[in-house]
């Protein structure tokens, strides 16, 4: 295959973008991470060939570049499902802060609360507010009141 560079470049598009590269030839991902600054676990790159959509799903595809080619990207939707004292929540990111959990989702005043997670029969506190956790399908978090829990 040449990859020898192209003279004057190739004109290309992602979104409506326009990019330009010296190269007839790259992969799915360079096109999406170095061109297009997508996340690959959360983007696929595909682009329309007459009435036929191609969707491109092997990252190391190698894509040639013509003058004027035009791709777009699709979200990939990953549902992932959680529970914060048993109460379920759904989400698409797969690292969220700590405080994001206490305050968005269980909707508790982190200067009242600590997030715990079970592992076995340990409860794993998560102290730092700031610190980024990664969820995954399944997760059980419960929520721990650092003093008296009112009574109403």
């Amino acid at each position: 295959m040449n990859n020898e560079p192209a003279p004057g470049g190739v004109i290309f598009f992602i979104d409506d973008k326009e990019f330009k590269t010296e190269h007839h030839h790259l992969t799915v991902k360079i096109l999406l991470v170095d061109f297009a600054k997508l996340d690959p676990a959360h983007a696929l790159l595909a682009r329309r060939h007459g009435n036929e959509v191609i969707v491109y799903k092997d990252l190391e595809e190698i894509i040639n570049i013509e003058n004027g080619i035009r791709f777009f990207s699709e979200k990939i939707e990953r549902e992932i499902i959680f529970f914060i004292d048993k109460q379920e929540f759904k989400t698409d990111e797969n690292h969220i802060p700590v405080r994001v959990l206490l305050v968005d989702f269980a909707k508790e005043d982190p200067t009242q609360t600590t997030l715990a997670r079970r592992e076995g029969n340990t409860l794993v506190k998560y102290t730092n507010l700031d610190e980024v956790v990664h969820i995954r399908n399944g997760m059980k978090f419960v929520v721990l009141h650092n003093g008296p829990t009112p009574v109403s």
